[in-house]
């Protein structure tokens, strides 16, 4: 007993690091990957604090249920926020659908069963955009892609005919490429940014991304923030403070609240390592009424689907 009493011991002070590695996430790509496992450390903490309760070692006890608790309690405005409109519904749809992806047929069933008014792809090669305008286009005839090999092809598809678009490449010292495109409403004029970010594997990715992040907040205020939305995969958690920096100087929040933690990322199809990458971004004067993440197609990042109106005051926020 004494082994195992030892083992959630061990499991609480790498928890505990690992959240503290992620506060310090702005100082190095290895401190900010400590903030992917936020969900994973609160869970962590709570059953080994019951354990070691159980296996009377009462400081390690106390100190995993203080943090546990503590942690989950901050995880209640992903959950506590409900909302409900009147106004004329759009339904956006993003997926990263994975360049080696062989089921493109289930994940062209998905978009089309979804029915979206916007559908945003990720990781689109000449193949994938081949089959997407063949399935796509008599439903949605409005489109911009760009078909890349190295997973950082992106398309975007649309009912509503496009007031402007074009692609740009916010990061520069790894170019990626992003698409902006505005669409006149009824409530007028909406702005989507598509985007996708190199993942903070080393010092040089770590550096685009968060490039990246800072230019696309600048593009976001020049351009009125109130009615935009931006929407792709961030390689970035909510718990990362720089996310919580491009949310604090675009002034757009996160489509999560209220709407629960949208695990959408399950690497090797570990559930249970599951996190939240795949975010859909929204101006105040953006009203979110239903954030859905879909089932695994063949990819390993999940669909998500998010309901929305454009409204007259300016929507709840946290």
């Amino acid at each position: 007993m004494k082994r195992i009493a030892n083992l959630f011991e061990v499991a609480v002070i790498l928890s505990l690091l690992s959240v503290l590695a992620g506060l310090l996430g702005k100082y190095h790509h290895l401190l900010d990957l400590g903030a992917h496992l936020r969900l994973q450390a609160t869970v962590t903490l709570l059953i080994s604090g019951l354990a070691l309760r159980w296996l009377k070692r009462p400081k390690y006890s106390k100190a995993a249920l203080f943090f546990g608790v503590a942690f989950s309690l901050l995880l209640g405005p992903y959950f506590s926020f409900s909302s409900t409109t009147s106004e004329q519904q759009h339904r956006l749809f993003l997926m990263n659908v994975l360049t080696s992806n062989a089921r493109k047929a289930e994940v062209i069933s998905l978009i089309e069963g979804t029915n979206p008014d916007f559908a945003i792809l990720l990781e689109t090669d000449a193949t994938w955009i081949e089959q997407l305008d063949e399935a796509l286009l008599a439903e949605w005839p409005h489109h911009i892609h760009i078909a890349r090999s190295d997973n950082f092809g992106i398309a975007l598809y649309s009912k509503l005919p496009f007031s402007s678009c074009d692609t740009i490449d916010y990061s520069t010292s790894v170019p990626t490429p992003s698409i902006r495109a505005s669409f006149q409403t009824h409530k007028g004029l909406l702005r989507v940014i598509a985007t996708h970010s190199l993942p903070p594997m080393n010092s040089v990715s770590f550096t685009a991304r968060n490039e990246l992040f800072a230019e696309l907040a600048k593009d976001v205020r020049q351009h009125g923030a109130d009615t935009t939305i931006v929407a792709g995969d961030f390689n970035c958690t909510p718990w990362s403070p720089w996310f919580k920096t491009l949310c604090a100087e675009s002034t757009l929040h996160n489509s999560m609240r209220g709407q629960g933690l949208g695990i959408s990322w399950t690497p090797f199809g570990f559930r249970i390592l599951g996190i939240p990458i795949d975010h859909v971004l929204v101006g105040r004067m953006i009203n979110v009424t239903r954030r859905h993440v879909g089932d695994v197609a063949g990819s390993d990042h999940r669909p998500v689907t998010v309901d929305f109106s454009i409204v007259q005051t300016p929507a709840a926020s946290f």
